[in-house]
């Protein structure tokens, strides 16, 4: 206690006094001192941040240097300087860095008039202090996607597709799990027993993968092996039993809540599905990022 630790330290050998503390008085008396020296040591906490000169030479010597030798080659450029390369992918209706988060300046540089493959930016200063240069790998036009600009994403498809098949065909006479893992892999794996629920957004400790979940519960038969497509993988999985919702005994408390739903639902959808169908484009976003760079 501080009343205790103030009277032994402050008085001397023989002082007897009254001390009090939050659970009363206590008589205390100091009888002898230990020889022993107390060191006081004063702590400053301060946050040093760079001034604006210290950021422009950093600006010049380091982020301008940067710049200019990854044009030739970014990959490069980020080992020569130490940097981390990242990448990213924005889109005009929501430009949002899965790392930033919106950041206003690589925004309207990116989707600025003019901008092409191979374009470098000038070094941005991000939320947290640091600086970020950008490079542009692609550039997609408005409408649809031209072929070398989606072909990456058609093979992961296709590979897709036909990994799935090939695992459904290898399974297809397998009448429990063990039998199927020792078809696909030679050799009998692990079975877990998991329960799912509609609200769940992935099986037990193989993380969020909604789709799979959905794909589950559209299984009619138990008892019998299936392969699941998922977003992130495929599962073998076995529908052991269903336990179905007993239906609502407050009809009209139901029906409330559904109506709602689907007005929300509707409310919602409405202006997208308006905008699907009339010939427009939606320009706000650009009109935005266009009006902000004349304006600098």
């Amino acid at each position: 206690m501080p009343e205790f630790k103030n009277f032994a330290l402050e008085g001397n050998v023989g002082d007897i006094k009254s001390v009090k503390t939050d659970y009363g008085y206590h008589v205390m008396e100091i009888t002898k001192r230990g020889d022993f020296a107390h060191n006081y040591i004063a702590m400053i906490d301060k946050v040093v941040e760079p001034s604006k000169e210290t950021k422009m030479q950093v600006f010049e010597m380091q982020g301008l240097a940067f710049m200019e030798s990854a044009k030739k080659g970014f990959e490069k450029a980020a080992t020569e300087f130490n940097l981390v390369s990242k990448e990213d992918n924005l889109v005009l209706s929501s430009p949002l860095s899965r790392d930033l988060g919106y950041l206003k300046q690589l925004v309207e540089w990116s989707f600025a008039e003019g901008r092409k493959k191979g374009d470098v930016s000038t070094p941005f200063e991000t939320k947290d202090g640091k600086y970020l240069v950008a490079k542009l790998k692609a550039v997609a036009d408005y409408g649809a996607p031209t072929f070398d600009a989606v072909k990456d994403v058609m093979k992961d498809e296709v590979l897709k597709t036909k990994k799935l098949a090939y695992l459904k065909n290898l399974v297809k006479d397998a009448k429990t799990l063990e039998e199927a893992s020792q078809l696909l892999t030679g050799s009998t794996l692990s079975v877990t027993d998991n329960s799912i629920t509609l609200d769940m957004d992935g099986y037990p400790g193989n993380g969020a993968d909604v789709k799979a979940i959905a794909s589950t519960f559209l299984v009619k038969n138990t008892n019998e092996v299936k392969v699941i497509e998922g977003n992130h993988g495929v599962y073998v999985v076995v529908v052991k039993n269903k336990n179905f919702t007993p239906a609502p005994t407050e009809i009209a408390n139901e029906k409330s809540l559904l109506t709602t739903e689907r007005q929300n639902y509707v409310q919602s959808n409405l202006v997208n599905s308006l905008f699907k169908m009339a010939d427009v484009k939606d320009w706000r976003m650009k009109s935005q990022i266009a009006y902000s760079n004349q304006n600098r």
